[in-house]
């Protein structure tokens, strides 16, 4: 069993639990041993001891792991950083078979063992790292040699054969870049068993290729060893579209129906047709006919040079004659937040990890898309929900004035982008709860617009979502509050000024909804702010008070969410993610903190009691009860007001991650935006 964490960004492991790497089992899983010692591998301040550790000396452990189809006692391991690792004593020891383009922890090697008919065992292997270059796909027809005969200490040798190239012209361009620099996140391979001249490559979309040279690779299919590549991302019954054009229902793009989603995870086939295969990605599950259609006559059309010609014919002489989606009743989207339409409380939108934001009005089977692209944050102007905003990622932000209209999205975060603040991959954003055209959004400063991001008539002729970039500064009316000191996580306001080494971030911006000035602002290394002047004419009047640093008893760690009581703009609830064996000296996950500003003091009550040592994802209150009411990784827990247990805030809800909860006290609702298992709903007592 290998553990690790294939994903970007750092990760925070409670170092009470098993490290990651290789686990064993010999007794079906009852038991397991970890395969070679832990090592530390990296600094971590929030760790005691300062390491992470890992059984491979990699940062994010054992990504993939095999056994040699001619012999169990030969393991393959791929490694983040490290490669491919061969043991041939059942794990006792691991000798290095394949270097990685990289030892950066987000190189990833994915591979597949398949045996010959000569009674060798192949391996393919496809490697990269955050970057395109060195991304690469390998053949080696005789893994079981000695480790010296597969890499001699530096390099790999001639017993791989490297089946990339960057020329138009020759067959192997086929896997050319073919994880993006995504690899970490978009990268499988398989061989089909019995079938060892076949293989399948999966990664990331090739946005700037689909209607020129290919149909995008983000699945590429060779029956040959991987001399000859088909592309898979389209079906045959796909009609040509304008070149560079992308699968999507909004005008000016042509709509590509039968197609996968950009971002490839897994693929298995089945053990009668290895064509017939089931692949999964963002975008769930995608099953093909199990036969392949020649299609390259549609690249004659095509406005491409003579190389880029060669290409194309290649890679559509073989795609899947028809692709079928096999999401009905997965409900598998992995939602990041839901927000409430201020005049109808079954009015949601919601933002999913790319695959765009939805919105219904009530409905459990009917969720139209508004917007494609990744979804994070939303909202509704208070004054007119009409007009909607809708997160991408990284500071690309959009608003609609038009009713959600999937034709009408403008852009508004060019000054956010241009500024080259850090911000959260999702950030916190928001829509006044008072003002209406107010607007709220958190890198380093807390930015803000009065008029939802700009004059509408001159978003609409100039920034329209489907022609302008993302950083377009002429889009966007935004301004940073506070001035010079407005940088909330820069050392002027003391400690807690970095993350992990790293620059800190805004992590959570909340408004008052009592008046139009107060508003509560944290970061994700534990500081916590107040500001009752947010709505100040000049933004550089904006002046903040920091609350954390007069208390002794805070975490240290990343503040997950800010609830302002309803009737006391100076008291409000606070989670915490990360654990508690991280700071040990300050524990908690849960606090009610009150601000007395004419003393200049602030408490902080742990109301954490009986709650496991997990990370609290977000925290609401329901203001009609004194309920609290916590998601996690395992769920949603309620503590009754005045209560000091926790318990499990209703049934139904799958054991999953809840990324954000959204209450409505008066409509008696509380929605829960799950990772991976759609949104839910619960009706409060």
């Amino acid at each position: 069993m290998a553990t690790g964490v294939p994903s970007g960004g750092e990760f925070s492991q409670n170092p009470n639990f098993p490290p990651v790497g290789l686990w064993k089992s010999i007794d079906g899983g009852a038991t397991f041993t970890l395969i070679g010692s832990p090592v530390p591998v990296c600094n971590n301040p929030l760790l005691p001891g300062g390491a992470f550790l890992s059984s491979f000396g990699s940062l994010r452990g054992v990504n993939h792991v095999e056994l040699d189809p001619s012999a169990s006692s030969t393991v393959y391991a791929g490694v983040f950083g490290r490669g491919i690792r061969r043991s041939t004593d059942s794990g006792a020891t691991f000798a290095q078979i394949f270097k990685p383009a990289s030892s950066s922890s987000s190189d990833r090697t994915e591979f597949a063992a398949t045996h010959l008919a000569n009674g060798k065992t192949r391996i393919y292997a496809g490697d990269g790292a955050n970057s395109s270059t060195g991304t690469a796909f390998y053949r080696a027809d005789d893994a079981t040699q000695s480790a010296g005969g597969l890499f001699d200490g530096t390099n790999n040798t001639a017993a791989w054969k490297k089946l990339t190239s960057d020329d138009r012209t020759n067959p192997y361009y086929a896997t050319f870049n073919y994880c993006t620099g995504q690899c970490v996140y978009d990268n499988f391979v398989v061989s089909p068993a019995g079938h060892p001249d076949e293989v399948y490559v999966g990664g990331s979309y090739q946005y700037g290729e689909y209607g020129f040279r290919s149909n995008g690779r983000a699945v590429v299919h060779s029956t040959d060893a991987g001399e000859h590549w088909g592309d898979m991302t389209f079906d045959a019954t796909t009609a040509p579209v304008p070149p560079g054009s992308y699968a999507s229902t909004y005008p000016p793009m042509l709509v590509a129906p039968n197609g996968m989603h950009p971002d490839q995870h897994a693929l298995v086939v089945s053990p009668n047709n290895s064509g017939l295969f089931f692949e999964a990605s963002d975008g769930g599950v995608v099953r093909s006919s199990g036969s392949f259609t020649d299609i390259s006559s549609q690249c004659d059309s095509r406005a491409i040079g003579a190389a880029s010609m060669i290409t194309c014919h290649n890679l559509l002489s073989s795609v899947p004659s028809h692709l079928f989606s096999s999401n009905k009743g997965l409900s598998t989207l992995q939602f990041s937040t839901l927000s409430v339409d201020p005049t109808n409380p079954k009015h949601l939108q919601g933002g999913t990890q790319d695959n765009g934001t939805f919105e219904t009005y009530g409905s459990a089977v009917q969720w139209p898309q508004i917007i494609y692209g990744d979804g994070g944050e939303s909202g509704f102007d208070i004054g007119n929900p009409a007009i909607r905003f809708n997160q991408f990622f990284l500071g690309a932000t959009d608003v609609n004035f038009q009713n959600g209209d999937p034709t009408k999205w403008v852009i508004i975060g060019g000054p956010l982008i241009q500024s080259g603040e850090a911000v959260e991959f999702y950030w916190p954003e928001l829509m006044d709860p008072t003002v209406s055209g107010t607007m709220y959004t958190g890198f380093q400063h807390v930015w803000r617009t009065f008029d939802n991001g700009g004059n509408q008539a001159y978003l609409e002729a100039n920034c329209p979502e489907f022609t302008v970039s993302f950083d377009d500064p002429g889009c966007g009316d935004w301004v940073p509050l506070g001035g010079a000191n407005g940088d909330l996580t820069s050392s002027f306001w003391g400690d807690r000024d970095l993350t992990l080494g790293f620059p800190s971030v805004v992590a959570q911006v909340e408004r008052f909804a009592g008046d139009t000035g107060t508003m509560w602002v944290a970061t994700d290394s534990g500081r916590l702010f107040i500001t009752n002047n947010a709505n100040a004419a000049n933004q550089a009047d904006v002046t903040y008070t920091r609350i954390d640093s007069l208390a002794s008893n805070d975490p240290e760690r990343f503040i997950s969410s800010v609830y302002i009581d309803p009737a006391n703009k100076n008291h409000v609830w606070v989670s915490y993610s990360g654990y508690n064996s991280h700071t040990p000296s300050t524990p908690g996950h849960v606090f009610e903190v009150t601000y007395n500003p004419g003393a200049g003091t602030a408490t902080w009550t742990d109301l954490s009691y009986d709650l496991s040592d997990l990370p609290i994802t977000d925290l609401v209150r329901d203001d009609t009860t004194g309920d609290l009411y916590a998601a996690s990784d395992f769920g949603v827990m309620k503590l009754a007001n005045s209560g000091s247990a926790w318990t499990e805030a209703g049934g139904g809800l799958p054991k999953v991650e809840v990324s954000s909860l959204t209450i409505v006290p008066n409509a008696r609702l509380l929605y829960a935006a799950t990772h991976g298992r759609s949104a839910w709903k619960l009706t409060l007592p």
